[in-house]
């Protein structure tokens, strides 16, 4: 075999080499290639993930609601995580994760989008009345929470007692309008509310003629309620029917309870000390009346603007008696109505 020189060799040497190194700087490039061409579908694949949703950005409290509810349109495979309960009002965030296998390199991949959206609750509560106004006679128990017939949540129902008031000023005892308003605030915290007004009537007096007692101070008392303290005729007969029952016209009666209008307890004491620093005789007719005047002027005002405000007739000496034995005497109303009426007829 012919052997091949020195220099051959070298050239066969640097041949491979050239052939070597060409071959390994092709792959290179053949793979930079592949990486670039991956890189860019799946870029392509994953711009191409695209999720359109409605246009909601509330959702009222209560109401029917799937995550579905918020996408319009999507592409790849979709998977929803979160929550939007309807019935807790609320900020909710809800994750949307879209998929997809690119074909060539058997890439996976998957772009994520967010959505907000509030729960807001913007129904008041709805009030129900039996009645928008209600008419009681004078003294008749009534209680405004009876007319409210229910107070609902279009969402969570019936709200119980906790969920509303009723405010205002009543009194059964004082004839008048009253407006009472019903309040009502549901869980979330909207508020409602609804007037009505309740009448009260003057009570309607049914009169028995009794006799009426003349005797011993009689003349005195009506003389000085009437001219010196300035009373009407109604106004005096009321007292003095309750006077008579009391004490009989005598200002000397009685022990712990003393007196025209049997005062007792502290109110006997204040009797007694009141007069002595006046100058009265806490003994006396003129005595105990200016007492009685005093008390209607500072303890039981509201008394005396019931009795000053009554009609100067029969009827309102009746009523005259009722309100002064149940505010002034503290006493069970019987028949002192029908023995005012019956001094009011007197000359």
């Amino acid at each position: 075999m012919k052997k091949l020189s020195k220099f051959s060799k070298i050239g066969i040497v640097v041949l491979a080499t050239s052939i070597g190194v060409g071959g390994f700087l092709t792959y290179k490039h053949q793979q930079k290639q592949r990486i670039l061409e991956a890189r860019q579908l799946y870029k392509d694949t994953y711009d191409s993930l695209t999720i359109d949703f409605h246009d909601i950005e509330e959702i009222e409290y209560g109401s029917a609601f799937s995550l579905g509810d918020l996408v319009k349109d999507y592409s790849g495979h979709l998977v929803r995580n979160g929550e939007v309960d309807s019935k807790a009002v609320g900020e909710y965030t809800v994750m949307y994760a879209l998929s997809k296998e690119e074909e060539k390199y058997a890439q996976d991949i998957t772009r994520t989008y967010f959505k907000t959206v509030k729960v807001v609750d913007t129904q008041a509560p709805t009030i129900s009345l039996k009645e928008d106004e209600i008419t009681i006679e004078e003294g008749e128990e009534y209680e405004p929470s009876d007319n409210i017939d229910k107070v609902e949540d279009v969402v969570d129902g019936k709200l119980d007692e906790k969920a509303y008031t009723v405010e205002g000023d009543f009194d059964n005892t004082t004839p008048g309008e009253y407006t009472l308003t019903v309040k009502a605030k549901d869980k979330n915290g909207l508020s409602a509310k609804k007037e009505f007004k309740v009448i009260v009537e003057e009570k309607k007096v049914q009169i028995q003629q009794v006799a009426a007692n003349t005797a011993g101070n009689y003349d005195e008392i009506y003389n000085y309620l009437t001219g010196t303290l300035g009373y009407s005729k109604a106004m005096s007969c009321g007292i003095i029917a309750n006077i008579y029952l009391e004490s009989n016209f005598i200002p000397t009666v009685g022990d712990y309870y003393y007196g025209l209008c049997q005062w007792g307890g502290g109110r006997r004491s204040n009797l007694f000390s009141w007069c002595e620093s006046n100058g009265l005789d806490p003994n006396s007719v003129v005595g105990q009346l200016e007492y009685m005047n005093y008390e209607l002027n500072t303890g039981y005002t509201s008394c005396k603007s019931q009795l000053m405000a009554i009609e100067d007739s029969k009827e309102g000496a009746a009523m005259a008696a009722d309100i002064f034995c149940r505010q002034f005497e503290g006493a069970a109303v019987s028949s002192r109505g029908d023995l005012a009426a019956s001094y009011y007829d007197l000359p």
